[in-house]
């Protein structure tokens, strides 16, 4: 690849981007489909018992059919709907939507991944929900540094809904 052609794809990368962030509509499917993936996750590695023996291969099958699986599903669904109730207001395409929110799936389905491979096996499913309630603290954090609340109202907030999601994941470590 010629330095031409990286930089022209790098320039694609980040002007999708852009579109993704100036995009309001875009912007909300995304976030979407980042808290909706990140929540199903944490549903996904709540079933089962962290004490079953398992591989991480299959922790990782559970990661990114919860993930990058459930963004497939609900794109096609709401491609589905959009043609059945057509709304002039929207101004993207089915291709921009597709990948925006698979590329957020998929970001949630990796740090999660990374997470699970690098913690012993009693504590990879465990690793992976974590990663999933800190994922939606996260993310409330970066969308609600544009709103009008008080800085401290937008700490609380991200941190109120990440203790959540920790406070289930370990709640399931400690029920059997």
């Amino acid at each position: 690849m010629t330095n031409s052609e990286n930089l022209g794809q790098q320039s694609g990368i980040a002007s999708a981007y852009q579109r993704v962030r100036s995009n309001l509509t875009l912007r909300r499917e995304t976030d979407v489909m980042g808290l909706t993936a990140a929540v199903t996750l944490l549903a996904a590695l709540t079933a089962g018992s962290d004490l079953t023996p398992h591989t991480k291969t299959s922790v990782l099958l559970v990661i990114w059919g919860a993930t990058f699986g459930l963004a497939i599903v609900h794109w096609f669904a709401l491609i589905v709907a959009m043609r059945l109730v057509s709304d002039p207001s929207v101004q993207f395409s089915p291709l921009e939507l597709l990948i925006s929110q698979t590329l957020m799936a998929s970001f949630v389905a990796i740090v999660a991944s990374a997470f699970t491979l690098v913690l012993p096996m009693n504590y990879d499913r465990l690793g992976a929900r974590i990663t999933a309630a800190l994922f939606i603290g996260v993310l409330v954090a970066v969308e609600t540094e544009r709103t009008d609340m008080s800085p401290i109202r937008r700490f609380l907030l991200s941190v109120c809904l990440a203790v959540a999601g920790i406070t289930v994941a370990f709640i399931k470590l400690l029920v059997k």
